[in-house]
């Protein structure tokens, strides 16, 4: 799996650069928050590795104007609650909700 984390490593690089030529509190401040960010990171890491997704949808007599029904299950392995925007894909523009909000506790189960 890839991770959108460039932003957080050159924080990272500045904040340890500032931090090794002008030391002041501002600059620990600095490297502090980009800490508080890599474990932000680990974490919601290990929640998303821990969540099980299935899906299930009928369409074998989907005709225009027809309902569609998109089932989708979601397990929370892990031991903090989490909140999920679910949102089907492009195709299928005509489910509704377009999408919806979920919050998962720690070990629930939800169809």
């Amino acid at each position: 799996m890839k991770y959108k984390i460039k932003s957080l490593v050159i924080m990272t690089v500045i904040s340890i650069l500032f931090n090794l030529f002008y030391f002041s509190n501002y600059t620990i401040l600095l490297l502090a928050l980009v800490g508080f960010g890599w474990y932000e990171f680990f974490q919601k890491k290990k929640v998303f590795k821990n969540l099980d997704i299935k899906y299930d949808i009928e369409y074998e007599k989907c005709f225009i104007e027809e309902e569609v029904e998109y089932r989708l299950y979601l397990t929370n392995n892990s031991d903090e609650d989490i909140i999920i925007t679910v949102s089907p894909s492009n195709l299928l523009s005509r489910l509704r909700p377009p999408f919806q909000k979920i919050k998962l506790s720690a070990n629930e189960k939800r169809n």
